[in-house]
């Protein structure tokens, strides 16, 4: 069990590089979170169509939980996972399988590596992230972290 914190750290460091080598990409991807985060605060703006609360739902409340939601969903959504089919199809899979450290290991270590490498992209980003989605800060420290 002792060999495999090395191996996975070494394959995280590769997604973390990857990330960082392929930044246009990411940031692509990143614009079109934005994009889509906006298009949430629009669609629902409207179908509020003027008014604060639907049914108990308040619309800025809803907005903050899209928008918050977009983002969780960006850091937790196992990319690592959409390689496969075409490391099967390539016959790529052989060498995943044939190394020490299992494949599921090695999809983890890579998910933990996008997750690092994406953060620092991703923390720069926030303030613009922030404004599109209407996130405001919580109301007090209690409310931002214990509720």
């Amino acid at each position: 069990m002792t060999g495999l914190a090395p191996a996975m750290a070494q394959i995280a460091r590769m997604d973390i590089q990857n990330i960082f080598a392929y930044r246009l990409n990411f940031g692509l991807h990143l614009l079109g979170r934005l994009l889509q985060i906006y298009l949430l605060k629009v669609v629902w703006t409207s179908v509020y169509a003027g008014r604060s609360e639907i049914d108990g739902v308040m619309l800025s409340g809803l907005i903050a939980y899209v928008t918050l939601a977009n983002l969780q969903t960006w850091f937790i959504y196992p990319e690592a996972l959409d390689v496969l089919p075409n490391r099967v199809r390539t016959g790529a899979i052989a060498l995943d399988l044939a190394r020490p450290l299992g494949l599921l290991a090695q999809i983890v270590a890579r998910s933990i590596g996008r997750t690092i490498g994406a953060f620092a992209m991703v923390a720069a980003a926030l303030p613009l992230v922030a404004l599109l989605g209407s996130l405001e800060p919580p109301a007090s420290l209690e409310a931002g972290c214990c509720t």
